[in-house]
């Protein structure tokens, strides 16, 4: 898995989600493989907020993910 690319898609949900921006949608079925290859059952848990459009879950699930494996760049 490309730690890389994981960061920077989670870096770009972030940042749609905290204004609910509806690309959340597009931009996590493109990277949903990745995603989860690299979070596993987190990633799925994440997608069913997505795909429900509960965009402020889906935040909390990521940032507690980020928060826990250290994916940030510092």
């Amino acid at each position: 898995v490309d730690g890389a690319r994981v960061r920077e898609v989670l870096a770009q949900l972030e940042t749609l989600l905290a204004v609910d921006d509806v690309r959340t949608y597009t931009v996590w079925r493109e990277a949903a493989p990745l995603l989860s290859a690299a979070l596993g059952p987190v990633a799925a848990a994440l997608g069913r907020d997505i795909e429900r459009f509960d965009f402020a879950q889906a935040l909390r699930t990521l940032r507690a993910v980020v928060g826990k494996i250290g994916v940030r760049e510092e």
